[in-house]
């Protein structure tokens, strides 16, 4: 099968382990809203994964969800996950950002094994992201919460209408939802 991409129901709260094993032709997932877990090489070996927009309820990455996603650049781990297993995302050779919005993530030994020395983790001062960067070798830069591109996880730089929200922002007019601006 060449499956390419996968919009799921917000229905489904459990998905299995390996589900997407191997499944190189996918591009693009739609996870469904209220999953809680990204399940163990769930996507492992799926090189030709652009993007992913994990979850706001999603607590936990496991063991090589995402090893071996060479197409992945940039991932954005919301405030909601807590743990990131072992080798969540090892040889991810092409990823360059990884935005940890949670100040006190528990990440697991060897999380970004062989993703290149272009490996820019964004994070909280103080963070558990931020020693676990240094203790690996990682650049790191803190986050600016004020900035709307670093605040909202739908909101990215270089988007025409960046400059529209941060004016509402700024000015307290609207304050999105949550990790959204929506």
């Amino acid at each position: 099968i060449k499956l390419s991409s996968m919009k799921m129901p917000n229905n489904i709260t459990k998905l299995g382990e390996g589900i997407f094993d191997g499944c190189s032709d996918l591009k693009e997932v739609d996870l469904p809203d209220y999953m809680t877990l990204i399940p163990t090489r769930m996507f492992y070996n799926c090189k030709n994964l652009k993007a992913i927009e994990i979850p706001s309820q999603v607590t936990a990455i496991q063991s090589e969800a995402f090893s071996n996603c060479s197409g992945l650049k940039t991932v954005r781990i919301p405030v909601s996950v807590r743990t990131i297993e072992y080798k969540a995302f090892a040889d991810c050779g092409n990823l360059n950002t990884v935005f940890v919005m949670n100040e006190n993530a528990n990440l697991g030994t060897e999380v970004f094994k062989n993703t290149g020395s272009n490996l820019l983790i964004r994070c909280h001062e103080k963070s558990t992201a931020q020693i676990y960067a240094m203790q690996n070798g990682h650049a790191y830069e803190f986050l600016d919460m004020s900035k709307v591109t670093d605040y909202f996880a739908d909101v990215a730089v270089g988007k025409w209408f960046v400059n529209a929200v941060q004016f509402v922002f700024d000015r307290e007019l609207m304050s999105g939802s949550g990790e959204y601006f929506n």
